[in-house]
């Protein structure tokens, strides 16, 4: 899966995620840290 999503526009806007949590929750920190740094262009709704 190519997720190349780093900039949003009106054709393209944020990719929402819905994130499941079992463990420490390094999934979820990785998706933030990268949104936080500009690599993302993520919205996490849901975990």
């Amino acid at each position: 899966m190519n997720v190349n999503h780093t900039r949003s526009s009106p054709l393209h806007p944020p990719l929402k995620l819905a994130v499941l949590i079992s463990g420490g929750g390094t999934t979820l920190t990785n998706f933030l840290d990268k949104k936080a740094a500009g690599e993302l262009d993520i919205e996490v709704p849901l975990v």
